[in-house]
């Protein structure tokens, strides 16, 4: 068997691994309504593509970007109430993965390839859907933004990545990061790695265009990358 083009492959979370268009917009929705109710606050207009523009932010960005300023010292509350509803969901079976994620990475880890998945989300979120949707098992490391230490640099997603690289051991040059937003890729070239834009999560086709290369199905990961 030929060597793999990479010793290691990071991937982002939501929008890239796990198909959460629709679960983590209905429980954020869920969370603003149940935050701002509590606080006595009128519920604005909630519009799905509102909340989705700035998912891939680390979630204390997130949740003031999703209020309007006046309601802005309410995104703690919403942002505890929405990672209620994303866990909740999470466990009753509704963390879905896109199409051949779980066949992708047990070929990769076959084929001695190490595998780390990194995230800008809230770490009782990433931590349940890991979990759930045995994704968990297949990576040797994981890490969100709110397990880094609190005097870690911005932007977060660089400052993952280039942790996980030292905790696999691995060159950046022999590395490649994959995702589905702007900040994911990015973060793969501030570190040097190579980078692979997924084209079906959360981001555009503009955002991704600054990627190496773009995914169309994970079913072609494998062959893309020589295993």
């Amino acid at each position: 068997m030929s060597r793999p083009r990479y010793d290691a492959i990071f991937f982002d979370l939501d929008g890239t691994l796990v198909d959460s268009r629709v679960a983590v917009i209905d429980a954020v929705s869920a969370g603003i309504h149940e935050a701002l109710t509590a606080a006595g606050e009128t519920v604005p207009p909630i519009d799905a593509q509102m909340l989705r523009a700035p998912l891939g932010k680390p979630a204390p960005e997130y949740f003031r970007a999703v209020l309007p300023e006046t309601l802005g010292h309410l995104a703690g509350a919403v942002k505890e109430a929405a990672t209620r509803h994303e866990v909740a969901a999470l466990a009753a079976g509704k963390g879905q993965l896109f199409d051949g994620v779980l066949e992708a990475l047990d070929r990769l880890r076959e084929a001695g390839v190490l595998l780390g998945v990194i995230s800008n989300a809230q770490a009782p979120y990433f931590r349940a859907a890991l979990r759930y949707t045995g994704l968990g098992e297949r990576f040797q490391h994981s890490e969100c933004h709110e397990e880094l230490p609190p005097d870690a640099a911005s932007p977060f997603k660089t400052t993952l990545l280039r942790r996980a690289l030292l905790q696999l051991g691995s060159a950046p040059e022999r590395s490649m990061m994959v995702g589905d937003r702007a900040e994911d890729i990015q973060a793969g070239i501030s570190t040097g790695c190579a980078t692979l834009g997924i084209p079906f999560g959360f981001g555009d086709e503009k955002e991704l265009a600054i990627a190496d290369r773009q995914l169309d199905s994970w079913g072609l990961l494998p062959a893309m990358v020589g295993v």
